[in-house]
């Protein structure tokens, strides 16, 4: 069957959320999954920790399968074992077994994410594909927003493991949309072992300045991810904030970032990308540097600071997003596609251990998860200085 491009833009916007619904959607729930296992709320967070760290690594092996067999089969497959491992959340008898099935979850959900991209580029000329694709990405803004709100009420007429029934029955109606509705493109495909693509990895590795804003968006993103990972424990935990009314709290972080990246894409066409990443980069690290000192020395801090500056340095990704990809794709047009992947991978990579190093520092108490969330900033502020100069013809950031 062949899709209208309208349908196509919804089939894959509905594709893609299944990324931040399985990661916010439950955010609310973080109490009490705590609860029901007998474990520390840090524990339980690790979950988040662990999805970060399967998503990437299933986009990385995802996207290879994908281009050697085809999207839609990679992204069945990627759905079949997502909602065996989402049924299996709901049948395990510790975190630990929690863990492992979010983990596989995560796996699966990075097979089908990565693919999103690829079905577009597939039948559709460069300048369609990027207005595609950029409507996707306006739609898919809403998702972080949305995900707790149907999670809190979820939880609010049932127990928090209805968010993984309805997790399963989503990935369920997705298998059955995209193998009725998705047509398999036929692309010439050429053979590539895994070897070469590895060989493809060092290529970007190799390359300073393209690793180092590689390396600067993932220390960013890792910020931004200690945040999403923590903030059951910052607002829920420490503030006391309702299943209901933590939705709106985590919201506004989002909100404001939606309004920066779109002020990002109207900026965009008078500034270069790396003026506004790096307006981008000092604003993570002035909220970052604020929020350690704040909660570092102020015994018993005020939600009302808190939650504006917390606001302020996830908004900042706003101006981060989409201006560090530009920058570090710009320097692999032959190899865009595995630094992309790559990209996606250290992000994830990045985030899930920034995620588990923060309850290392447990004892550090309600500052901690704000010092990782500082040390984040101060080393994509640090990459991005000294690993991608301004080149000595150009000493200027405007165009």
């Amino acid at each position: 069957m062949k899709l209208s491009q309208s349908s196509l833009i919804l089939l894959l916007s509905a594709i893609v959320a299944i990324t931040p619904l399985s990661i916010d959607m439950y955010l609310p729930a973080m109490p009490s999954i705590a609860e029901a296992f007998g474990v520390s709320l840090h524990m339980a967070e690790a979950t988040v920790s662990i999805f970060f760290l399967g998503f990437g690594l299933g986009q990385l092996f995802g996207g290879f399968i994908s281009d050697q067999y085809g999207r839609k089969q990679t992204t069945l497959l990627g759905l079949i074992i997502f909602t065996f491992a989402t049924l299996g959340i709901l049948n395990v008898p510790s975190i630990e077994g929690m863990l492992i099935c979010r983990f596989i979850e995560a796996f699966g959900g990075g097979f089908v994410a990565v693919n999103a991209a690829a079905i577009v580029r597939d039948r559709f000329e460069p300048k369609d594909s990027a207005r595609i694709l950029s409507t996707v990405a306006s739609i898919m803004m809403i998702a972080p927003m949305v995900a707790p709100l149907i999670g809190s009420f979820i939880i609010k007429f049932g127990e928090w493991d209805y968010i993984f029934y309805f997790l399963s029955g989503y990935a369920l109606f997705l298998f059955v949309a995209v193998a009725s509705l998705l047509d398999q493109k036929k692309v010439k495909r050429e053979k590539v072992s895994f070897k070469q693509v590895l060989q493809s990895y060092t290529t970007v590795f190799k390359h300073r300045q393209g690793f180092g804003y590689l390396l600067t968006g993932s220390f960013a993103t890792a910020g931004m991810f200690t945040f999403i990972t923590k903030a059951s424990f910052i607002y829920m935990e420490h503030f006391k904030i309702s299943e209901s009314m933590f939705p709106i709290y985590f919201g506004a972080n989002v909100c404001f970032m939606i309004v920066l990246s779109k002020t990002s894409s109207h900026l965009v066409k008078k500034w270069q990308p790396k003026r506004l990443l790096k307006i981008g980069l000092l604003q993570m690290l002035t909220a970052g540097s604020l929020l350690f000192l704040y909660t570092a020395f102020e015994s018993q801090p005020n939600l009302y600071v808190i939650l504006p500056l917390n606001v302020i340095y996830v908004a900042s990704l706003g101006f981060v997003f989409g201006n560090v990809d530009a920058c570090c794709l710009a320097f692999f047009p032959k190899n865009a596609g595995v630094a992309n992947a790559l990209f996606g991978v250290t992000k994830f990579g990045f985030g899930a251990v920034m995620g588990l190093i923060v309850g290392l520092f447990e004892g550090y108490g309600f500052a901690a998860p704000f010092m990782v969330m500082f040390i984040t900033s101060v080393l994509a502020n640090f990459t991005f200085t000294t690993m991608t100069p301004e080149p000595k013809k150009d000493l200027s950031f405007a165009s």
